[in-house]
């Protein structure tokens, strides 16, 4: 499967961040997706996690304070990425951030150079099939968040 763009990381779990785009560590960036994002996105979801609903549910519908989804508006659609040029270890360094800050942020997958990617399997579908259904676990990073990064 060919795959398109640069090394990024899919944050599965946010809902908002504080700015259009956020450093993070020497050039990481964490922002919303570009479109050619997006296709990467659709198209390993596709892949990776069958499933009887449309694909990126999970992320451009929301609950809205009701028992059923409705379809959110593309600016908000919530496709976040971290983008990144250096080495994989550095990587990984920032996810275990992710994971013990007081906001923790779900790696889907990463995408290296547009070429191949790696994941973990158990925690990609579980997101998946309850993002489908509800909303509680996606999270809002607010500036004060972005401090503890």
């Amino acid at each position: 499967m060919a795959l398109e763009g640069g090394n990024f990381a899919f944050v599965m779990n946010l809902r908002d961040i504080p700015a259009t785009s956020l450093e993070l560590l020497q050039g990481d960036e964490l922002r919303r997706v570009i479109q050619v994002e997006i296709d990467t996105i659709k198209r390993l979801l596709k892949r990776l996690c069958p499933s009887t609903l449309p694909v990126g549910y999970a992320w451009e519908t929301s609950l809205n304070g009701g028992d059923v989804k409705a379809q959110l508006e593309t600016d908000r659609w919530r496709y976040f990425v971290v983008s990144f040029s250096r080495a994989n270890d550095t990587f990984v360094e920032l996810q275990r951030t992710f994971e013990i800050s007081p906001l923790e942020m779900e790696i889907g997958f990463t995408v290296y150079h547009g070429n191949d990617y790696s994941y973990n399997h158990g925690r990609l579908i579980q997101f998946v099939e309850v993002a489908s259904h509800s909303d509680e676990h996606f999270v809002t990073l607010t500036d004060h968040d972005v401090g503890g990064l």
